[in-house]
């Protein structure tokens, strides 16, 4: 009996202690990064996006954005001068993952997507300037 006891007593020890560490983890947190590559054409327009509605943000030609981002889905959605809004962009972002998400525009095509090539992004924002 005292030895059943015993173990009951460490059982709940021990789920206090897990409840503990779980209210002092760190949040799961990902990286979200989106990049314009630098192009003559198009290169003094601004092409803004928001973050699931919030801040307009306007890359600069050949910079880049960097996001720390709890765990989850985001829905990236480009605003335009002209009152277009093209598709919006879902993106899920992983815990301890980096996500590259291409943004080039010219006047005849553009890019607004996941990067279809992450290590390929992620060398070409090495070589980038960060803009915020």
């Amino acid at each position: 009996m005292k030895s059943m006891m015993a173990l009951s007593a460490l059982c709940v020890l021990a789920s206090g202690n897990v409840k503990a560490d779980q209210k002092n983890a760190p949040p799961k947190i990902g990286t979200l990064i989106v990049y314009r590559r630098w192009n003559l054409i198009g290169s003094g327009g601004s092409f803004p996006f928001c973050v699931n509605g919030g801040p307009v943000i306007k890359p600069r030609n050949g910079c880049y954005y960097k996001m720390e981002l709890p765990v989850g889905d985001y829905v990236l959605t480009q605003r335009w001068w002209s009152g277009i809004t093209p598709d919006p962009q879902t993106v899920h972002v992983t815990a301890g993952q980096t996500i590259y998400f291409s943004y080039s525009a010219a006047p005849m095509w553009q890019v607004f997507e996941v990067a279809s090539d992450q290590e390929d992004a992620r060398q070409t924002v090495s070589h980038m300037k960060q803009q915020n």
